[in-house]
């Protein structure tokens, strides 16, 4: 078994600070003492650009100058940020999680748009969301379109929104689409806010 990884800041639409365990990358301390915080970052959605800049970018400058020590960005890509977090591979198999191989740790926390999913939870604790956000696919008032209703089970939601943009979509447009896999593993819903 391995210990979980303490994530500390926020989830912002998907927006995760995760801090390590000492028997990984850096804890708070060692941080200190070594005087640098390095921001793993992943291009996306302007939570983190390829400019250096970006609303994780400005709350991880803000961490930093904080505890009192400088900032570092170390960019990453949505298969490799774990890896370059925990130094360990992470393995999905039958419904088990385990840590493979041995990497370079390149940074002590990950803010980034970043999905809460059950298997990272397994491995990583999340902070308290700081901007909740949710997915929203817009149509005309006189559409006959509706809201696609939100489950518990994840797999089946991802099927329910893949028939309905199946069918919205026609054949010839898919090649114009970003990966629509890899889009449905970033859907996350939180509850409306209206005033």
């Amino acid at each position: 078994m391995f210990s979980k990884r303490f994530v500390l800041g926020s989830l912002s639409g998907a927006l995760a600070f995760l801090f390590v365990t000492a028997s990984w990358a850096a804890d708070l301390a060692e941080i200190k003492q070594r005087g640098v915080i390095r921001h793993i970052g992943i291009r996306y959605a302007n939570f983190v650009t390829g400019a250096g800049d970006g609303l994780d970018v400005e709350l991880m400058q803000g961490f930093a100058k904080r505890i009192g020590v400088s900032y570092k960005l170390v960019y990453s890509d949505f298969y490799s940020v774990i890896r370059d977090l925990l130094g360990k591979d992470v393995v999905r198999k039958n419904g088990e999680i385990t840590l493979a191989g041995e990497y370079p740790i390149k940074g002590d926390v990950i803010s980034s748009g970043f999905t809460v999913l059950p298997w990272r939870e397994a491995i990583l604790l999340y902070s308290e969301p700081t901007l909740p956000s949710q997915v929203l696919l817009v149509a005309p008032a006189d559409s006959d379109l509706q809201p696609i209703k939100d489950s518990a089970n994840l797999a089946a939601d991802i099927a329910n929104t893949r028939k309905v943009v199946n069918r919205l979509i026609r054949p010839n447009q898919l090649n114009h689409l970003p990966s629509f896999d890899f889009a449905c593993s970033s859907v996350f819903t939180f509850p409306s806010f209206t005033s």
